[in-house]
């Protein structure tokens, strides 16, 4: 009975550890199946980037947005009610959930990890701000942008307040006409949210690290990024795509690809061999249609909408209250789970409170059962997912007479227990 169930019933000593075993339990198990269900979203947009779409620019950026839908993954009614069908292809979801309980370790470790990834990351950016923080602002081409001593391609960087770094020798050696398209350039990959989407990326692979795939196909969304803003910079700067072509080669030719480990706020192309694929796009460069491209847009934003809503739809609600009354002892014994003393009439709710029916609860109890013994009742539980929930009311009974209805005692909860019911809800 329960022996999956991870109930808690917080109380003032184990408050810390009941709230931190919960919320690390429950979030291990859905970024854990997360993660499974991204292996199979990674190896659909490496299929379709290397087949059907690989002469396509636009629509293989747009594939990647699958992955948009990998968080909602986690909470699937398939993955409990599949295991009561004995659907195989389930039991991998099904086995996060109890690594999950059962080994504290796994928890650790994984949490760990996530940390000292994003560590990585944030110091990252925080070094290169560092290096750029002797930039000085000025008016280029009629557009505010930083200059750098630096050996850097030019890039974009910063989030709420994004800000183009060109370094200096661009700016000595480059016509006004090659500088506003290389501004431009950068502008694009600010106007189309790439830094929001490379960041994104860099959290999303980071907590889902144990599929490493995701950290390896950080370059091949860099470059299918490059290759649309490649495309809008032509088109709107009037550019001929062989000068272009020849711009971007002199900018890695100058540059060294020092630009490895920049964070995701960076779009700087560093590496000469991954942009022969560019510079195929920009030498096989036609006018687009906008108003094509903007419906194909619609389509796909359409289409995960759709996805997202069935997808919420077969999912377990945010948190549901069971039905279920435990009923136990001082030393931890179970007597009747589920709705067993509900369906029996030992438990009973009116409008003046809980009541006990002692003569039902007393063919629930063994006959041997001590009438002074104190016999508790736990309900009202708060569950996540199936096999995962807690934050109950807890009443007693002092003792069990043999007839009579005699109202629950109900232990008052603490400011402590309100806050993790709390935690409980919205995570």
């Amino acid at each position: 009975m329960y022996d999956t169930l991870l109930v808690i019933f917080l109380n003032e000593a184990a408050f810390i550890q009941d709230l931190t075993d919960f919320v690390t339990v429950y979030i291990t198990t859905i970024f854990l199946r997360c993660a499974i269900v991204s292996v199979i979203a990674a190896l659909i947009v490496l299929l379709l980037r290397a087949t059907i779409l690989k002469r396509t620019v636009f629509l293989k950026g747009a594939i990647w947005s699958l992955f948009f839908l990998v968080p909602f993954f986690g909470r699937l009614r398939i993955y409990f009610e599949g295991m009561k069908q004995s659907i195989k292809i389930c039991l991998p979801f099904f086995l996060c959930q109890e690594i999950a309980i059962s080994c504290p370790w796994v928890r650790i470790f994984y949490f760990s990890v996530i940390f000292l990834l994003l560590i990585y990351r944030c110091h990252t950016y925080l070094r290169m701000k560092k290096l750029l923080r002797n930039t000085s602002y000025t008016v280029l081409c009629g557009e505010k942008v930083c200059i750098t001593e630096m050996d850097v391609s030019p890039c974009a960087i910063g989030l709420l307040y994004p800000r183009i770094v060109i370094p200096r020798v661009m700016t000595e050696k480059l016509s006004e006409e090659q500088l506003k398209t290389v501004i431009l350039h950068e502008k694009t990959h600010i106007r189309l949210g790439h830094l929001w989407i490379f960041f994104a990326w860099e959290i999303f692979a980071s907590i889902l690290w144990i599929n490493p795939m995701l950290m390896l196909m950080e370059k091949r969304l860099r470059s299918d990024m490059e290759q649309i803003c490649d495309r809008v910079t032509i088109q709107q700067s009037g550019y001929e795509p062989e000068e272009y072509g020849k711009l971007i080669l002199k900018s890695s030719i100058w540059f060294r690809p020092n630009t490895n480990g920049l964070p995701a706020m960076l779009t700087g192309e560093g590496v000469f061999r991954e942009i022969k694929e560019r510079f195929e796009k920009i030498r096989d460069y036609s006018p687009y249609d906008r108003r094509k491209v903007a419906a194909g847009v619609a389509v796909f934003i359409a289409a995960l909408s759709l996805a997202f809503v069935f997808i919420r739809y077969e999912s377990h609600v945010k948190y549901e209250i069971l039905p279920d009354v435990v009923v136990g002892d001082e030393y931890g014994r179970t007597y009747a789970d589920y709705d067993v003393a509900a369906q029996n009439g030992a438990f009973l709710r009116t409008d003046d409170g809980i009541m006990i029916d002692a003569k039902k609860l007393r063919e629930i109890l063994p006959e041997d059962f001590p009438r002074n013994r104190y016999v508790y009742f736990y309900y009202d539980i708060v569950m996540k997912i199936p096999g995962i929930g807690g934050g109950g009311e807890v009443g007693w009974l002092e003792d069990v007479p043999e007839t009579g209805i005699y109202p629950l005692t109900v232990s008052e909860r603490t400011p402590k227990s309100c806050f993790a019911l709390w935690v409980m809800k919205v995570i």
